[in-house]
């Protein structure tokens, strides 16, 4: 399965890398079922529950010259690479998974990053104070 999805933003791109490098900002953010996230370094471990069904995703965050990249293995089977390419005022989405429950979960997480692309500058915008960024 692969989802691509591309909306603007008014932020900057050094801000938008160091924000979307947290995977406990971004994982909860993009996937709602994602009710913990331990991180360390560029390594990171996040639990949840999809319907009956716990599931671990076990990953790396990388930090690239035009966005930030995430590759994760679940547990249950599955694995995933997830992008987020930053151009001038706009930012490009492209998550491609294979494994458990592929074609179900499709539905799920179009519609989860669809609110999320909608709540994308005001989630930044918070952040950003959090962080004092």
């Amino acid at each position: 399965m692969k989802i691509i999805l591309e909306f603007p933003t008014k932020h900057e791109e050094e801000v938008l890398t160091i924000i979307l490098s947290d995977p406990t900002f971004v994982l909860p953010f993009l996937f709602p079922v994602i009710k913990k996230v331990e991180n360390e370094n560029t390594k990171f471990k996040a639990l949840g529950r999809f319907g009956i069904t716990n599931f671990e995703m076990n990953g790396n965050v990388y930090r690239r010259y035009n966005g930030v990249e995430y590759i994760f293995t679940m547990t249950p089977k599955g694995s995933a690479n997830l992008k987020f390419i930053l151009d001038r005022n706009k930012v490009r989405i492209e998550f491609d998974y294979e494994g458990w429950l592929d074609s179900f979960t499709t539905l799920f997480i179009k519609r989860w990053f669809n609110i999320a692309s909608k709540d994308f500058e005001e989630r930044i915008r918070l952040r950003r104070i959090e962080k004092k960024i």
